[in-house]
């Protein structure tokens, strides 16, 4: 079978935004489109998370300019969207800030220890080792066979040897059903309407207050087994396919899917064609649903929603891909 694939051009993110609780996780992704015929298909997700953001920086504007008195503590609270954007990009420029190097022992001997890793590239682990290192500590990387040969003082060998240790595991089984949702504004009259399977009524429930979608039905689900390092891929009904890397996981709680695509895909006789509709790297929680949807403009009635729900699986050789019709 001919595969031909269309090169649009770059996609980036317009607006991502995350919400979280004990049991549901929501990631919103708006792809630009790359040309005005492919704006129809995917409308925007965030338009009630920008009314929210607008309306609350509008009534912070109309309580600073309002007539009557004011009590000082309520003039300066902020909305609180904007309270929570403000603590979003307080954090991220705390993540951001440079951390000092760990200061340098003299009084220490230097150290010189050749680390062989058994699981993970010695490129990746070469990436975490160095910001354990003094300012005169130094790693040689050495991709065959697979080692790091760390020189420095022996307190932050030490920390090396500690970091690799927990770095360099085996790679772990995952399970992970995925569910394709297409959404709209209303019913189209006379068609289909597949419901949502049991598990997944509550996130539909959700997801109808959260956005503007009152007709919401399942596309597909499939079930995807695999271990760290397997790069993945599915069709979704007939007219979709899901492709993904599980990257290896320094959080035992998170499963990894790195450069994960959704394509549209339209089959002529023997050929075929595709086109990328969202690309992404996502963190998947363990257990809870991870919803990621994909729009396109802020006025447009339907959307797809990807539901992601991972666990890991019993240790051993999985079996394979499996689809759940």
């Amino acid at each position: 079978m001919k595969r031909s694939t269309s090169n649009p051009s770059t996609r980036g993110i317009l607006m991502s935004s995350n919400t979280r609780s004990n049991d549901f996780c929501c990631r919103i992704e708006i792809a630009s489109s790359p040309s005005a015929a492919e704006t129809t298909e995917y409308p925007s997700l965030c338009n009630s998370l920008l009314r929210t953001l607008r309306s609350a920086s509008s009534s912070s504007t109309r309580a600073s300019t309002s007539e009557g008195t004011v009590h000082p503590a309520e003039r300066r609270r902020p909305a609180p969207a904007l309270a929570r954007l403000l603590v979003s990009v307080l954090l991220l420029a705390g993540a951001l800030a440079p951390s000092e190097a760990p200061a340098q022992d003299k009084t220490s001997p230097v150290v010189v220890r050749v680390f062989t890793l058994k699981f993970r590239r010695a490129e990746d682990a070469a990436a975490l080792v160095r910001p354990l290192l003094s300012e005169n500590g130094s790693v040689l990387l050495h991709a065959r066979p697979n080692t790091l040969t760390v020189r420095d003082v022996a307190p932050a060998v030490q920390r090396t040897a500690q970091a690799l240790s927990s770095f360099d595991v085996p790679p772990r089984p995952l399970s992970i059903t995925v569910t394709l949702l297409k959404a709209s504004a209303a019913q189209a009259p006379g068609a289909a309407r597949r419901p949502l399977p049991p598990e997944l009524k509550r996130v539909g429930e959700r997801l109808g207050k959260l956005f503007n979608f009152h007709a919401l039905s399942a596309v597909d689900t499939v079930l995807v087994q695999g271990t760290e390092g397997d790069s993945v891929g599915h069709d979704l009904g007939e007219e979709h396919r899901l492709e993904f890397l599980l990257q290896p996981s320094d959080d035992p709680d998170v499963a990894r899917l790195q450069n994960l695509v959704l394509s549209r895909v339209r089959r002529e006789g023997a050929s075929e064609r595709s086109r990328e509709v969202v690309r992404a790297s996502i963190n998947v929680p363990l257990g809870p649903p991870y919803v990621l949807g994909v729009g396109r403009d802020e006025s447009a009635a339907t959307a797809l929603f990807l539901v992601f729900v991972a666990h890991g699986a019993p240790e051993g050789p999985g079996p394979g891909i499996a689809g759940v019709r």
